[in-house]
């Protein structure tokens, strides 16, 4: 009996134990989690509301710790501090207009991309080479010191410094060790395990970089670019949105769904010619629809679509027709001259809340803002890892339908929103492929 009772006694002080352990440790990520995000929170209001820079580092150093670590804390006041010592180097480039194009790139896979994919595009007819014709082009590549080298021994390079003048901004290896311990941390593990998703701490990065391009294409009165390295545009894109900016638009979004890297390498390699990759709009639109990525396919608006995720793009799928209703557009081409408003800065992706800032008020946002609606006259696609954006199976009964529905009721309080909305982005293609179908018309479920 005594020892039973000596082992009972040990093994309930070992649950305890564990029990007390487990809860101290829950309190701790919870504490992280309000801490961090809380921080986020109070960045962007402040940085929105006033700008002063200077007063968030101040409040991020001085408040109290609720951790003893706090590594998304102190990757973005790593950033902070860069955009500030950036910011003041931004100057005017002269009375001459100019043209921006801006990418951020750091990372093995999409320094591939970029010189496999975006920059032999950019190459291709009617693109770079016949825009620096008429407009002096600035490539300002945001970069770590390891891509920098591989951009710089790349053939391709060279011929894309006959066309523009190729300047390099050299990322701080301290932000991106710090980035790595954000990523790390017990709070990205926690809400990756909750949320079955990473927390995007490198998107503040590249919201900051993309920033600062724009403060820049602001103060020069320029035009700009936000490009993504693993992007691929269609031959004469370049000059199909500069002739709409020509025709009064400020603005000239494009929006693209994910397509399989392996697949969409192969269907490309017939189409490259002296590093540039020549390729129309619509053979760009059939590889499109033909390479399509899983996490493009469970956009699909289906009661069938067992893996379905609703996102700011919702995708339609009928025969020989995608149809792409979206939130989210690129901003492709900028006129600066043409946005008569103070753009502020702050750390979200430009894609996010950008054209919400540039528009006027008492115009028309179709006079404003084009929407390319026609993938046949302008075509980008996205290109991407299989193992991005994973979605499991969907265990509960929900009403696809329905729920598409309600986020569109709740999504078009805003005008440009509404706007976004309304235009229907089609792909024409003549592949037999099987993706799930749409039942419902697009035109039907979002008016």
């Amino acid at each position: 009996m005594g020892f039973m009772t000596s082992y009972k006694m040990i093994f309930i002080k070992n649950v305890r134990s564990t029990v007390r352990l487990l809860r101290d440790s829950l309190k701790k990520t919870i504490r992280e989690i309000v801490h961090a995000y809380f921080v986020i929170y109070k960045l962007n209001m402040h940085v929105a509301n006033s700008g002063g820079l200077i007063d968030k580092i101040d409040f991020l150093r001085n408040y109290p710790y609720l951790i003893k670590s706090r590594p998304v804390v102190d990757y973005l006041l790593n950033i902070l501090n860069y955009s500030i010592a950036q910011q003041a180097l931004i100057k005017s480039n002269g009375n001459k207009k100019s043209y921006l194009l801006h990418v951020c790139i750091w990372g093995d896979d999409y320094s591939k991309k970029f010189l496999d994919f975006l920059v032999p595009s950019l190459l291709a007819e009617g693109n770079i080479p016949e825009i620096s014709k008429r407009i002096k082009i600035i490539f300002l590549i945001n970069c770590d010191l390891k891509t920098h080298e591989k951009i710089n021994s790349s053939p391709v390079i060279n011929l894309l410094e006959r066309h523009c003048q190729i300047e390099f901004d050299i990322i701080p290896e301290q932000i991106f060790t710090s980035l790595k311990a954000a990523e790390n941390n017990c709070l990205s593990k926690f809400i990756s395990l909750v949320t079955k998703t990473r927390p995007d701490w490198k998107y503040y990065l590249l919201g900051c970089l993309q920033n600062l391009a724009m403060l820049s294409a602001q103060k020069s009165k320029s035009y700009i670019s936000f490009l993504m390295p693993d992007l691929i545009l269609s031959e004469k894109s370049l000059t199909t949105l500069f002739a709409k900016i020509f025709e009064g638009k400020k603005a000239a979004v494009v929006t693209a769904f994910r397509c399989l890297d392996t697949q969409v390498k192969y269907h490309i390699k017939d189409y490259y010619n002296n590093e540039a990759l020549n390729i129309g709009a619509q053979e760009l639109c059939e590889i499109a629809a033909a390479t399509m990525h899983t996490a493009a396919r469970n956009r699909i608006i289906s009661k069938d679509n067992m893996f379905f995720q609703l996102t700011a793009q919702m995708i339609f799928h009928y025969k020989t027709k995608i149809v792409v209703r979206a939130l989210h557009y690129h901003p492709l081409l900028v006129d600066f001259e043409k946005i008569h408003v103070k753009v502020t800065f702050d750390f979200n992706p430009i894609d996010s809340f950008f054209l919400c800032k540039i528009v006027d008020k008492d115009t028309t946002l179709e006079n404003q803002i084009w929407v390319n609606q026609d993938q046949n006259e302008v075509a980008m696609i996205e290109v991407s890892r299989k193992d991005i954006e994973l979605q499991k199976k969907i265990k509960r009964k929900i009403d696809i339908i329905q729920s598409v529905r309600d986020f569109v009721n709740c999504a078009q309080w805003d005008a440009v929103n509404q706007y976004l909305l309304s235009k229907r982005c089609v792909y024409n293609y003549s592949g037999n492929y099987d993706y799930v179908l749409s039942e419902v018309s697009d035109m039907e479920l979002i008016k």
